[in-house]
């Protein structure tokens, strides 16, 4: 492994790729958890994250952040403070190629890293697996908390004539947006998770009317047509991607994977059906409509409907 991270630093395109899908391949965990030894065998990346600003050039610190997607995953739940602050770091990095890099890379954390009980456990967490959730739970929104501090950092006055984010011109401030928004509370649980978390905090008392964009987006419902429409369109996308990568898989399987959930790592099941080791764009598309699928589609374990309809249900 510490080879191949070394080309990664240091080696041609062509040979970071190859040590890319190399080290792809010490990951088995698309099928199954890996145990506690396996799990070693990717600790060497937390010293290469201490040692990141010595790489040579930004194009091979782009190649290891786009690395990160197995240690992200592998190592995420116990090491989640560790990576979100260097996340914090990546995303005010003056190169803008290794900002987006970091923003794709977060998505494999998150799904890594869970931050309430997951469908499949029926309650059934042992004491140590609930406090390591609630400790990550309170990382995952101080990380939230300290983006906006930085957005307060950033902001200029030329910002403020832009709409819509993808508008802005590249900067610091707008990978920071697309951080927040696109990443972190990417879905309006996530939203409605935060704005508890504050009044929980005593930030934002639960008496006072919300003022953050961010908080108040929480506040619109979805209504169910909205949900079969965008089922409907979430599924001709991923009969298309099944087409373009010639893919073994039915949508029929996607839906079944999903309808008999059992951990999160199902999700990356979804994920592989589509993989071809393409470049790190392509991997965010694929893992946005996995993503997509997973929350409009049904589950079992919710009584036959999807996280989508879940959270209407509790809206209402």
């Amino acid at each position: 492994m510490k080879e191949l991270i070394e080309i990664i630093k240091t080696g041609s395109k062509e040979q970071v790729v190859d040590a890319q899908k190399k080290i792809e391949k010490f990951w088995q965990g698309i099928l199954r958890p890996l145990s506690d030894e396996q799990k070693k065998y990717y600790e060497i990346f937390l010293d290469e994250i201490n040692y990141f600003d010595e790489i040579k050039d930004a194009s091979h610190q782009v190649y290891l952040i786009n690395t990160l997607k197995w240690p992200f995953l592998v190592l995420g739940d116990k090491h989640f403070k560790f990576f979100a602050d260097f996340i914090i770091k990546a995303i005010q990095n003056p190169s803008g190629k290794i900002r987006q890099s970091i923003l794709h890379a977060v998505d494999w954390l998150t799904i890594g890293v869970d931050i309430e009980p997951p469908t499949w456990s029926d309650g059934k967490l042992t004491a140590e697996e609930i406090s390591l959730m609630h400790k990550n739970k309170r990382i995952y929104f101080e990380l939230v908390q300290e983006v906006e501090q930085l957005l307060k950092k950033y902001e200029e006055p030329r910002f403020n004539k832009f709409t819509y984010i993808h508008k802005m011109p590249s900067s610091v401030y707008k990978s920071l947006q697309y951080l927040i928004t696109e990443r972190l509370l990417r879905t309006e649980k996530y939203e409605r998770m935060y704005q508890d978390f504050l009044c929980d905090q005593h930030v934002l008392s639960p008496d006072i009317e919300p003022q953050s964009e961010v908080i108040t987006e929480a506040e619109k419902i979805i209504s169910r047509q909205q949900i079969l429409e965008k089922r409907e369109e979430i599924e001709e996308d991923l009969n298309q991607l099944l087409k373009e990568t010639h893919s073994d898989f039915s949508i029929r399987d996607i839906k079944d994977i999903i309808y008999e959930e059992e951990d999160h790592y199902d999700l990356m099941k979804i994920v592989a059906m589509f993989d071809r080791g393409g470049d790190a764009l392509e991997l965010e598309n694929i893992l946005e409509l996995a993503g997509d699928a997973w929350n409009y589609f049904p589950h079992k374990l919710l009584g036959g409907i999807s996280p989508a309809e879940k959270a209407l249900e509790h809206k209402k």
